[in-house]
């Protein structure tokens, strides 16, 4: 599911590593967002 702009800042804001990074933070970014 796409995510809106103001739930990519908030993750940005929690993981602030940069964004070519992206898919293997995927399984720990949800996992935050799901708690």
């Amino acid at each position: 599911m796409p995510l809106s702009p103001q739930e990519l800042t908030a993750i940005e804001a929690v993981f602030p590593h940069d964004a070519a990074a992206g898919p293997r933070y995927w399984p720990e970014i949800m996992s935050t967002l799901n708690r």
